[in-house]
């Protein structure tokens, strides 16, 4: 569309130039064939991408331009949607699952880090994976029965690792 304005501006600067600059005497014939030349490449500017249209068949025709500009929109908010909607569902999840070990297993939030990631279709965000890190005082604490409880509640598999040092 920018190209398409950015001709027919062209076109008109140039026939004003054009008309402008051309003497016009008794018969003012140069004049009047510049004015006609300069308004014919006006009409053909603005005429050409009516007809690019109309000749281009089933490819583009209104319907499907609007569903084009539509689906095109839809994605565009789609996409902003999906990754504000992971980023806020990831820091729910973690917070639930870091609430879940302090209560459960009487460890401090200093002591472990939660990782979780997510398999998303067009329509739902679940649980994938989460990875457990502990470290200091968590590390006296059971692994396996850490990783069974969170995998028996959110039903995805649960890896949960020790920090040495």
């Amino acid at each position: 569309m920018k190209e398409y304005l950015l001709s027919v501006m062209a076109v008109a600067i140039f026939g004003s130039v054009s008309c402008a600059v051309c003497p016009g005497g008794e018969g003012k014939s140069l004049r009047t064939s510049v004015t006609l030349i300069t308004s014919l490449l006006m009409i053909l500017s603005v005429v050409k991408p009516i007809i690019l249209f109309v000749n281009s068949g089933e490819k583009y025709n209104a319907e499907s331009i609007i569903e084009d500009i539509t689906m095109h929109e839809d994605s565009k908010y789609d996409a902003v949607w999906r990754k504000t909607l992971a980023a806020s569902t990831t820091e729910a999840y973690n917070g639930y699952i870091s609430e879940l070990i302090c209560e459960k297993f009487d460890i401090n939030l200093n002591n472990f880090s939660v990782e979780t990631k997510f398999e998303s279709d067009k329509d739902t965000i679940r649980p994938e994976l989460v990875t457990i890190k502990l470290f200091g005082m968590g590390l006296f604490k059971n692994p396996r029965a850490i990783a069974s409880e969170i995998e028996a509640i959110l039903d995805c598999e649960c890896v949960v690792s020790e920090e040495w040092g």
